[in-house]
């Protein structure tokens, strides 16, 4: 296991990273069982392969970098990074015992440097894009309204739900952390957290997206807000409540992830727990679409073309969607096809790949563990 050596060298923040030097690791751990032979399959769209065994546990984040990589980060508490490709590059962290309370749960990219990531415990280090030098972030979350915690479990009180870089909307070394009750601002250079704004009494942060140097979009538990930034402060308001949650429903309509739609200003994908998935649309102030085809929790929603834009969930499932046509998927494609897993993470490759990161649901007894599932998406959005 790599433990950051304490009181790291802040000295030099230019890209991003202080100036601690972690030996590479260049293989993954040797595996129990060979990988089961990938079958022909015919799902519609070309299925072009699987890379197993990536992970020991479900992957909760992936963040694509400006080397052409991409970093992954899994509840087992190990970070890794990738060619695009799916093959192993480097495992920056591995911990050589499982730690529940240790998951990795957040990962941003912060600029063309460096990247962010958050855990479980409420730890976020800074990495240059090698994975090979960190500096270890001082978050906190600020003390929670009317000094009572939240209702969930005692491990994750302290949890980091997402991050977002600040720093190429703003041009200052800023990234934003979510968190229950509460989103933090804080300054990765002098490592001071500068502003706290409290969102609700119990709900969680789950996504925050910088609109401009002054206005976010911020995913409360079921809600969609914007905020504003009051001038000459790092005082957030609240402008306005997009999406207002449905409290008729029997479960809680939870919004998991928001995502900008290319060539589509103002519109934005949203993955819901009540297995809809949503594009609403900042201008007019409405949900313009909405697709109800998962079973469960979605997790995330990924362009894959102009107009065009995948989603996954709990069922296991990648669907498919045009903005053009009505909310009915254009495409669907399983994301395990030998064991029954959610798939919880997108990535699109380049114009022609689309990659899903799927884990069984019960990894202990699983052949396969998280894998990567590569599929050719060419035929979408012509």
């Amino acid at each position: 296991m790599i433990k950051p050596t304490p009181g790291p060298c802040v000295a030099s923040l230019e890209r991003g990273v202080g100036q601690i030097t972690l030996s590479p690791n260049p293989a993954a751990k040797p595996q129990a069982s060979a990988p089961v032979p990938a079958p022909t399959v015919k799902l519609g769209l070309k299925f072009v392969k699987v890379v197993q065994y990536v992970h020991e546990d479900d992957i909760h984040c992936i963040t694509r970098l400006a080397d052409k990589t991409f970093i992954t980060g899994s509840k087992d508490g190990a970070l890794k990074k990738w060619t695009l490709d799916g093959e192993l590059v480097r495992i920056i962290e591995d911990p050589k015992l499982i730690d529940y309370t240790k998951w990795v749960t957040a990962i941003t990219t912060f600029d063309d440097y460096s990247w962010i990531c958050g855990r479980r415990n409420g730890g976020a280090t800074l990495w240059n894009n090698k994975g090979t030098n960190f500096t270890q972030l001082n978050t906190e979350h600020a003390p929670f309204p009317k000094d009572r915690t939240p209702l969930c479990k005692q491990r994750n009180i302290h949890r980091i739900n997402c991050l977002s870089s600040f720093e190429k909307t703003t041009g200052k070394s800023f990234f934003f952390a979510g968190w229950a009750t509460q989103f933090t601002l804080h300054d990765a250079k002098t490592q001071k957290r500068l502003k706290y704004t409290y969102t609700s009494h119990n709900d969680w942060v789950y996504a925050i997206q910088p609109l401009t140097h002054d206005s976010l979009l911020v995913v409360t538990g079921c809600r969609l807000d914007l905020w504003s930034l009051k001038p000459g402060s790092y005082e957030w308001g609240l402008k306005e409540e997009l999406i207002v949650e449905d409290k008729t429903l029997p479960q809680r309509p939870y919004i998991s992830a928001i995502s900008p739609l290319e060539e589509n200003p103002g519109k934005y994908g949203v993955a819901v727990f009540d297995g809809s998935v949503r594009v609403y649309d900042l201008s007019a102030k409405a949900t313009i679409y909405k697709g109800t085809e998962h079973v469960n929790r979605v997790w995330t929603v990924e362009n894959i073309a102009p107009h065009c834009f995948a989603s996954c969930g709990d069922d296991g499932f990648v669907k498919l969607w045009d903005l053009r046509q009505p909310p009915k998927s254009i495409g669907s494609l399983k994301g395990n096809i030998y064991e029954k897993s959610r798939v919880s993470v997108l990535l699109r490759i380049n114009d022609n790949q689309l990659m899903g990161a799927s884990c069984p649901d019960s990894p202990k007894q699983s052949r396969t563990k998280a894998q990567f599932t590569y599929w050719d998406i060419r035929q979408i959005g012509g």
